[in-house]
């Protein structure tokens, strides 16, 4: 795993430097370097990176196709945390596509993943997105709640 780890590493640094075609090859690199490899959280770490890079160029099918192949992993590998990350990010690829039916359904899993493990950081992640899903929607009142609750 040391190499492909390696490889989503550079990739995250040219992806947060904007030389997406660098940290695309990077991330295909470490994907390539884990073929026939089990599946794990450096495999996960790879899709979800892909997935990343792909929504923030506006890809938004393949970084869905990415980021739901790293979620099925982290399912499998019962990560409760990184499944949380990537419902995050499955939220927000959705909010940038128009659908705030299906973002709101991926907040609402962190939301209940944060009050099943009474954890107060993924409670106030999800109230946040879920207060911005209600303004965009127009919901002043439940995007006011949300946020409030996001500040407790």
């Amino acid at each position: 795993d040391i190499p492909a780890y390696t490889y989503i590493r550079l990739g995250n640094l040219y992806r947060v430097t904007g030389v997406f075609d660098s940290a695309a090859w990077y991330y295909e690199a470490a994907l390539s370097s884990l073929k026939g490899q089990p599946e794990g959280a450096t495999l996960s770490s790879a899709f979800y990176n892909m997935g990343q890079l792909q929504m923030e160029t506006g890809n938004y099918h393949d970084a869905l196709l990415n980021t739901k192949k790293s979620l099925v992993i982290r399912t499998h590998t019962q990560d409760t945390l990184s499944m949380a990350e990537c419902w995050r990010a499955l939220g927000n690829i959705a909010k940038n596509m128009g659908d705030y039916l299906e973002a709101r359904t991926h907040f609402d899993n962190i939301l209940d993943v944060g009050n099943r493990f009474d954890d107060p950081e993924l409670q106030m992640f999800a109230s946040i997105h879920l207060g911005e899903m209600d303004f965009l929607e127009r919901n002043l009142v439940g995007a006011m709640e949300h946020l409030s609750d996001g500040l407790e």
